[in-house]
């Protein structure tokens, strides 16, 4: 049996890395990577007059230290969606208040839940959350 060269045992060890790299790739793509677990959220302010700031807490847990996209939805019937900003919460178990300012719209007026959604981006694939607050009271 032949030995084969140096050429021959680097391009087999380059096609072996190059599959082991596109599995692991393939893989993050597919397994789920868990970024932040909401626990609860609690609401402060109820009922709420429109136009004035809904006062919230959230009970969570974050696994990895990425910044977030944070979208805060007002919902029930009709939708009222407010501008995303970026949040960078600190890792590990934690309960922080929160506030959204109640749109001074007479559509906002009602029973009412707050949808707060989270965008991870990791770079090859973004991870999103969505979560919703118990209702309140949105009045005059």
């Amino acid at each position: 049996m032949k030995r084969r060269g140096f050429w021959e045992r680097a391009q087999s060890w380059a096609a072996l890395g190059a599959t082991f790299a596109i599995m692991a790739f393939g893989l993050g793509t597919v397994v789920p990577i868990p970024v932040i677990k909401v626990y609860d959220i609690q609401i402060n302010t109820n009922p709420v007059k429109r136009g004035q700031t809904l006062h919230y807490q959230v009970h969570y847990y974050k696994y990895l230290p990425l910044p977030a996209r944070v979208s805060k939805t007002l919902v029930n019937g009709v939708v009222i969606p407010s501008e995303p900003c970026a949040s960078n919460a600190p890792t590990g178990e934690h309960t922080v208040g929160a506030t959204y300012k109640v749109p001074n719209t007479s559509m906002a007026i009602g029973t009412r839940k707050l949808r707060i959604s989270y965008e991870y981006d990791l770079g090859f694939r973004v991870i999103a959350y969505t979560y919703e607050t118990p209702t309140f009271e949105v009045v005059e």
